[in-house]
Order: structure tokens, then sequence, then C-alpha cells
């Protein structure tokens, strides 16, 4: 028996030396991480802080400048005459002398058009920033959910894997749970886009000297509800 093991040793050594005619080692797809980790998640899923929508709300609203009903506004008129006389325009201005220049200030006291004007501007501003603050709220909950369902699908990724290193299962299941991972990474990805995009919205609502703090106001919040 000894005896015919070394030999069979001796003529397969020619072969093990040339490599080429061994079988290739079976293939393992690996996992989306690369790393294979069969514990689910220790924490159970808590829905995120989120942001404080009336805190937002109201500082986004006070950082823009307030409109002013009254419209100031400068004119300048020149005129000239033949008269000496000095006399009294019906602008209020005084003429006197053969020419005139002068500024006239202009405030009307009362405008119906101009009124409602600015208060459907007014609405229509408090309109985009309840919806950037939904937005941002909408994204955050989305990311949380992603994340989530990304860390089960690792779980039972890695337990494919192991399905299929020892001949269990197909590698089409873990190719399932592989494309389910990718799919929850996009969402988180996408729910991170929507997260800038409603931030820089809302802070680029808000004048150049209050925008810096409204900014920070909001990363605060963000950072609560990761």
């Amino acid at each position: 028996m000894r005896r015919s093991i070394i030999v069979a040793a001796l003529a397969l050594a020619p072969l093990i030396a040339r490599g080429g005619d061994l079988p290739p080692p079976p293939y393992e797809l690996p996992t989306f991480s690369g790393t294979v980790d069969m514990a689910p998640p220790d924490a159970p899923y808590t829905p995120p802080r989120g942001v404080d929508p009336d805190r937002l709300f109201t500082a986004v609203l006070d950082c823009f400048p307030a409109p002013s009903w009254f419209r100031g506004e400068l004119s300048a008129i020149a005129r000239a005459g033949t008269r000496s006389a000095v006399d009294i325009g019906s602008d209020g201005a005084l003429n006197g002398g053969s020419a005139y220049v002068g500024i006239v200030a202009k405030i009307p006291l009362y405008s119906p058009v101009e009124a409602a004007r600015i208060r459907e501007q007014e609405s229509q501003r408090r309109t985009e920033i309840a919806r950037a603050v939904a937005a941002l709220n909408s994204a955050v909950t989305k990311r949380a959910i992603a994340r989530r369902a990304a860390a089960l699908y690792r779980s039972l990724e890695s337990r494919a894997a192991q399905r299929v290193r020892y001949g269990v299962a197909e590698t089409a299941e873990q190719v399932r749970y592989v494309e389910a991972v990718a799919e929850q990474e996009r969402a988180a990805s996408a729910a991170d886009a929507e997260i800038t995009a409603a931030r820089l919205a809302l802070v680029g609502m808000c004048a150049d000297d209050r925008a810096e703090s409204v900014d920070a106001l909001i990363r605060a919040m963000l950072e609560k509800a990761k």
C-alpha cells in the first residue's frame, strides 16, 4: 500500500511541477464590501430624530431681510425757464431763475397693487422654505432606512457566501443579496444628495451675512440625526 502511494506520487510529480495541468481552485464570489460577517446589527432600528422643522423654518424666515412697505425713490429733475421769480412747483420744489437742477425724494404712502405683490412674494417664499425643510426631513429618514436595510442585507449576503462556499446553495443566492446591498447603498447615496440640495436651498434663501449661522444650525441638526 505504501509502495503504491509512493509510485502515484512520483507519477504526479511532473504534473505538479508543470502546474498547468492541475484544475483551478473553485471560484468564490466576493461580498459587496469584500468581507464576510454574518453578525446582524446589534441595536434595534430607531427612527432618526430628524431636524426641528419649526425652529429651522423660523431661522430661515428671519435670515432674509424683511420687505419694506415704504419704498423710497430718488429721482433727479432739471428744469429751464425764463422767469426770475421764485415759485413752488407741483412737486413741491422751489423754482427760481432761468434754470433749476435738484433731487426729489418720492415715497408712496399706500399702493394696493404693491401691497398685494409683496404679500404674494412673501407667501411664495414661505412656501419654498416649508418645502425645503420637508425635503430635508424626508431625506434624513430615507438615509436612515437605507443604511439599516443595507446592514441587514450585508449579514444575509455573508450567510449566503458561506452557504455557497460549502456547496449548500448556488451562487445565484449570494448574487441576489449582493444586488440588494448595492441597491440600498445607492438609496443612501441618493438621500445624501437630497440632504445636500435641501441644505443649500435653505442657506441660499438667506442674506450673505446670515447664511453661515443658518448653515451651522442645519449641520448641527444633521449631526444629531445620524
